[in-house]
């Protein structure tokens, strides 16, 4: 996990490529980005990356929920690599490969 203030293309691009070479060395890597300064992933995110695994924007998560919030996306990711690694090491095969995206909107949450 990269940590950051505020998100820029040229951080995309810059982490993003990062990325890219880890994972050429370590193909189960998983490698994201936490925002602290931003409500939400601005829009030129989608379209520049092409490495990171996550990205997430948490200036409106505080204290015990910003704490559960990072808890459970490090926990996924974790559980990610080891599934990615089982493959790497032909102790699993995969049938399905997916990227999700999860958006919430005011009251709702869009799954």
């Amino acid at each position: 996990m990269e940590f950051k203030g505020v998100l820029r293309l040229t951080t995309v691009l810059t982490y993003s490529a990062k990325a890219r070479k880890h994972k050429q060395v370590y193909p189960y890597l998983r490698y994201g980005i936490v925002v602290s300064e931003e409500a939400f992933i601005p829009g030129a995110f989608s379209p520049t990356n092409e490495a990171l695994d996550f990205c997430a924007a948490i200036a409106d998560y505080r204290g015990a929920r910003l704490s559960e919030f990072l808890a459970t996306l490090l926990k996924k990711e974790v559980e990610c690599s080891r599934r990615l690694e089982a493959i790497g090491f032909g102790k699993a095969k995969a049938y399905l490969f997916r990227t999700e995206v999860e958006v919430e909107t005011v009251g709702a949450r869009i799954t």
